[in-house]
């Protein structure tokens, strides 16, 4: 008998915040198993509504460099694959609560910081 595993990855995340200006407040890296891209995403998405829920901070923009994820939060459109969708109702239901928040699409050339982060993050283990 065949065993079928599922496929999932260790995923790093990087999630910088900066504050009006756009000078750098903090960062955090985390590892998270995910099943695509997407997912890994969403966790990235999740991790930063909850951080910035912690701190009470009630202007925040968020910023993806995934397309699908931002359209989703945006306008509830452009399905994710199905294992997304959880966590992003959840970042929905958040956003929902706190009016002034918003999510952006930026490119991930713009990212290059947290980019970096997540995949230090990945290679070391690091979580914090």
């Amino acid at each position: 008998m065949r065993r079928r595993f599922k496929v999932s990855l260790l995923a790093g995340t990087g999630i910088i915040t900066r504050n009006h200006a756009g000078l750098y407040v903090m960062g955090k890296g985390c590892l998270k198993r995910a099943q695509n891209v997407n997912q890994a995403e969403s966790w990235a998405m999740f991790e930063a509504m909850q951080l910035a829920t912690s701190y009470g901070w009630s202007r925040v923009i968020f910023e993806t460099d995934n397309l699908n994820i931002s359209f989703y939060l945006q306008k509830h459109s452009h399905m994710p694959p199905w294992q997304s969708v959880p966590l992003l109702r959840q970042c929905v239901n958040k956003c929902n609560t706190n009016t002034s928040w918003s999510c952006v699409f930026d490119y991930r050339s713009y990212n290059k910081t947290d980019d970096a982060l997540a995949k230090a993050a990945r290679r070391f283990h690091l979580c914090g």
